[in-house]
């Protein structure tokens, strides 16, 4: 046990300090290490000579060392409890008077402390003085009467080691016993049996669905013995393996039930890893038979031995007849982890262990014939085992969700609504970014059928839960467990009373499941009493059969119980303690494996591989926070490696990390390389990993700034989300301190800007401002893109450029009637504002559109003379931006207004109250009538969709928007038929524009953008603009 103490010294040395009338005491911090094999005489003895050590250093002040070792207020303090031993004459002789010393007041404590009061009889007091921040009075009682205990040991026996001193209190063996009390008897049956059972009882009922297939119970059991009989005919024997790399859909549920069914287990592989790790997991398993898709079996052709089969369609029907190959003693599935050699490791589950499991949570979490469970776990991790069984030895139904779209908060809530889910699973860090999508709108329409919701693979934060509870009211489970034992063996609720009873900043493991124990030791492998940290092991049933081909791993993590002979004791490698009330509370790792974002990482294995990259020397994977002000919902820390090289030459970081990606899965590349001249040590000569430096945040401007429209949303995003300023195009997310976390949260605010779906892989294919403004603008197929950009060339010419400008529709589509008026050499743009990154629709006011045009427009054509056309609201715009051309001393040639009126003159306002009036309906008809004739009648609902969405944000828009003086000519053609009556345009234009030609026509308001309004207009515009 090794532990830092203070030690309070006098400090009298020299005649000064003798005499001085104050106290001139100093803490010094020793470092205590207790062994488990000495005895206390013995510890006294080296603890004695170690401060008589320190005495010399007395007069060094606390607040000298912190400063001296670099120290920054809030880390660690150089001490926790301190020993302060009172050698004073506490007997007052005074004569006639009978006095007695009482303390009055000792400071403040940080921690605890011990003060000790030897007297001259040989007696000694022990007073207990203690933060109460830190705690309460029935915890000090405790470590009172432990205390007690232990000098009671050592007074009976001073022989005793240190390491076999009992500290456990009266009761809490008893305690902790009945925590353990698990027992319950099973049936002895495998999980194929179970499934079978069930279909039999609901043959009808509806069993498994994706986007494209619905199975009843009996046809599912139709499809998995036929392909179960097929499994056979390719030579798969009960206790044989298959390998398993399909895509998401109902055919990898079938596939995994007919392995079951044959006898075999199956051995799932996830189709992102790179080749060589999926090959290298194939050539450990030496699977009977590989199933895959035609798309993914080139990946494995070199793979020698190996037979495949393809399948992606269901099978003949032969009957669904039980083939009764499973055996309660088989192995049911094979799922590899990170291992610390650089090889991962494959672990063995068999058919009782997982069966006690699913049984276990029907019993405690039932599902009905009327439940949905949602499939969304990638079925390379353990918690997918439960979404594939559950359901069918229950009677609900399964759905399976779009592959990827579990990254995705968005689709998860569109896939929620869509089927009804009941049930599912989230990782604390996708329920962050899932909850971070959530509104309370939102929460209500997609989650209202969501009845129980649990969460595992990491600490599940209780403020995330809280939040959680509020938003949906959806009652939360927090599961516990590793790969090695059955997917979970603890549970907790994560609501209700319980929550509101977290004192912690994350919620409890809880309390094993059935025929499972949780035990918590010392390094002596001793029971450790509650609120005492140790390390945590599990037995009893759901323990793994062990590491596939790997003997002398499986006999160091799974050792023998000493606590109940001949049976099993997997040591996790993590640190808990016993809460009051029984339940167990993680607390950390005792070894470098770690979790982020739900994946279970051995920094060891990344180490190992970066030591084999050209000229590197040394290689160290650490796990931080790169941007703090990112570090918001979930596990923020991202994976950074350093490298000391061979050569002394500088590497090429970006080709390393390339080499990394083709042997490590995503999640275990580091997001940077930093090359270190050395790697820092600490005093012992052990990586110091504090020592470390964080990589340096890319915020400067390198490169060109963004542009207007998506690529100036997409910045503005990445600087809300991560706390910092962007201005540079090629600002790259993750080096700025993005992780796939941040990356989830940033798909879903771009997918409310964008009106469309932007999902968290685009940000990890294109992780920079343009790229990502790229992928967005261009993912749609370009048949329903065109005329959908913000530039619509209507007409191609060698001479000037006619500008025109979009009505409230937000499309300029009408203006291509303009081509039969003007001469050849003009060249006719359309500038629009399309859903869903049109500035119509992300603009808070009228400006901000204009701002925008006028971007687009200097991009076009830099530099006048200008030629402007509007049509309405476009005309409003056309006006705003003429004037903001002139204040930056640019020439307008032609403004040309089509029925346009200041906004001053609206009462818009009421107009957004009372919604789209029939006049405005009529013209959001003829706009779509319009589009739809220049695509050849091609139907679009959607596009009625946007257009009226357009409207609304002009209404929004206008109804805080002035109007601009323009100080030079406008041509203005006013539709008299719609005219308001009083309305006159000089007296409405003249506040705003220099001089006016005014030209009447004799036609609506909708009408004279059209043909045959354009019979007059067309040579009128012509003309001026040939002046």
């Amino acid at each position: 046990m090794d532990y830092a103490a203070g030690f309070i010294f006098m400090r009298r040395l020299g005649s000064a300090a003798l005499t001085a009338s104050g106290p001139v005491l100093n803490v010094l911090p020793l470092g205590i290490h207790i062994a488990a094999q000495e005895t206390l005489p013995e510890l006294a003895t080296r603890l004695a000579a170690q401060l008589k050590k320190m005495r010399r250093h007395q007069r060094y002040d606390a607040e000298q060392i912190v400063r001296d070792s670099g120290r920054a207020a809030g880390d660690e303090p150089l001490f926790g409890p301190v020993l302060n031993i009172k050698v004073f004459d506490y007997q007052l002789d005074i004569p006639g008077v009978q006095a007695q010393t009482h303390t009055l007041a000792t400071g403040p404590v940080n921690d605890l402390e011990l003060a000790l009061f030897p007297d001259e009889h040989g007696d000694l007091s022990i007073e207990i003085l203690a933060n109460k921040q830190r705690y309460d009075e029935p915890t000090l009682i405790q470590h009172a009467e432990r205390l007690k205990m232990l000098i009671a040991q050592f007074v009976a026996d001073p022989a005793l080691l240190c390491g076999d001193v009992d500290i456990m209190l009266p009761g809490e063996y008893a305690q902790l016993a009945q925590i353990n009390a698990t027992q319950v008897e099973i049936p002895e049956t495998t999980l194929s049996a179970l499934v079978a059972e069930q279909a039999a009882k609901t043959p009808d009922a509806p069993a498994l669905a994706d986007a494209r297939y619905l199975f009843s119970y009996r046809e599912m059991r139709e499809q998995v013995v036929a392909l179960a009989n097929l499994l056979r005919e390719r030579g798969v024997k009960p206790g044989d393996s298959v390998a398993v790399a399909l895509p998401r859909s109902v055919f990898l549920t079938l596939a995994l039930h007919a392995i079951v069914e044959a006898g075999a287990a199956w051995l799932p592989l996830d189709t992102g890893y790179p080749d060589d790790r999926l090959k290298m997991m194939l050539e450990d398993a030496r699977p009977s038979l590989l199933i895959t898709t035609d798309d993914q079996l080139p990946r494995f052709s070199d793979v020698p031995n190996l037979t495949s089969l393809c399948y992606n369609a269901p099978l003949t029907p032969q009957g669904s007849a039980p083939l009764q190959l499973s055996q309660p003693h088989h192995t049911a599935y094979i799922i590899f982890t990170s291992g610390s050699t650089g090889r991962p490791k494959g672990v063995m589950v068999g058919q009782t262990a997982i069966v006690n499991r699913l049984l276990w949570m029907q019993n405690h979490y039932p599902l009905t014939g009327e439940d949905v469970v949602a499939q969304k776990t990638p079925c390379s991790f353990d918690v997918s085992v439960w979404e594939f069984f559950w359901p069918f030895i229950a009677g609900a139904k399964l759905v399976m969700a779009e592959p990827e779209a579990h990254r995705d908060p968005l689709a998860m809530q569109q896939f929620f609504a869509e089927y009804g889910v009941t049930t599912t699973h989230f990782v604390p860090s996708m329920l962050a970014a899932f909850v971070a999508s959530l509104t309370p709108q939102t929460a209500r329409q997609n989650c209202a059928t969501l009845k129980q919701v649990f969460c595992s693979g990491e600490a599940l934060p209780a403020d995330l839960c809280r939040e959680w509870q509020q938003l949906t009211g959806a009652p939360l489970h927090n599961l516990y467990g590793p790969t090695e034992a059955a997917v979970d063996v603890s549970w907790y609720p994560a609501f209700g009373e319980e929550l509101a009873q977290v004192r912690g900043s994350s919620v409890p493991i809880g309390y094993p499941v059935w025929n499972t124990g949780l035990r918590i030791l010392d390094a002596m492998m001793h029971p450790v009493p509650p609120g005492v940290a140790g390390d945590l092991y599990l037995t009893g049933i759901q323990l793994a059969q062990g590491y596939l081909g790997r003997p002398d791993l499986t006999a160091s993590r799974f050792i023998a119980d000493p606590f109940a002979p001949g049976e099993r004791m997997y040591r996790t490698g993590d640190v808990a303690r016993w809460l009051d009330n029984g339940a167990v509370e993680y607390l950390g790792r005792s070894d470098d494996q770690l979790k982020i974002r739900g994946q279970r990482i051995e920094l060891g294995e990344i180490d190992r591989v970066m030591q084999a990259l050209p000229d590197v020397k040394q290689a160290v994977t650490h796990a931080c926070v790169i941007n703090l002000a990112a570090a918001t919902g979930g596990d923020a820390r991202q994976l950074v490696g350093y490298l000391v090289s061979q050569s002394g030459l500088p590497l090429d970081t970006s080709a390393l990390q390339a080499q990394l990606r083709e042997t490590l899965p995503p999640h275990m590349v580091p997001v940077v390389l930093l090359q270190l001249p050395q790697l820092p040590l600490s005093a012992n000569g052990k990586l110091d990993r504090k020592a470390l430096p964080l990589p340096e945040l890319k915020t400067q401007a390198s490169g060109r700034a963004p542009k207007a429209g998506s690529e100036k949303i997409i910045a503005a995003a990445f600087a809300s989300l991560l706390g910092c300023d962007v201005q540079d195009a090629d600002a790259d997310f993750f080096a700025l301190g993005g992780h796939s976390l941040l990356a989830m949260k940033l798909a879903a605010q771009l997918s409310r800007q964008f009106a469309r779906q932007v999902t968290p892989g685009q940000v990890m294919v294109a992780s920079t401002v343009a790229k990502l403004a790229t992928i967005i603008d261009g993912e749609e197929d370009s048949s329903r893109r065109m005329g959908f950009e913000t530039i619509l060339p209507l007409r191609e010419g060698n001479g000037p450029t006619l500008f025109c400008f979009h009505p409230a529709s937000g499309f300029a589509w009408q203006f291509s009637v303009l081509s039969r008026y003007l001469d050849p050499q003009w060249s006719i743009i359309g500038i629009q504002s399309p859903r869903p990154h049109g500035p119509m629709q992300t603009a808070t006011n009228l400006d901000e559109v204009c701002e925008a045009h006028l971007a687009t427009l200097l991009e076009q054509q830099p530099h006048g003379p200008y030629y402007l056309l509007g049509y309405s609201l476009g005309g409003t715009l056309a006006q705003g931006i003429a004037a903001r051309l002139r204040a930056r001393g640019e020439q307008v040639a032609f403004l040309g207004l089509l029925d346009t009126w200041p906004p001053e003159t609206q009462n818009w306002q009421e107009k957004e109250a009372n919604g789209l009036d029939p006049e405005v309906l009529a013209e959001i008809n003829r706009e779509r009538e319009a589009f739809l004739a220049a695509q050849q009648g091609s139907t679009s609902t959607e596009l009625f969709t946007t257009i009226e969405g357009n409207y609304a944000d002009a209404v929004r828009l206008l109804t805080t928007a002035h109007s601009v003086p323009f100080d030079g000519k406008a041509t203005l053609f006013v539709a008299e038929r719609t005219l308001q009556e009083g309305m006159s345009p000089e007296r409405a234009w003249s506040p705003w524009i220099a001089e006016l030609d005014i030209y009447r026509q004799d036609c609506a308001h909708v009408d004279i953008i059209s043909p045959g309004a354009f019979v007059k207009i067309g040579p009128i515009i012509r003309a001026t603009l040939n002046r």
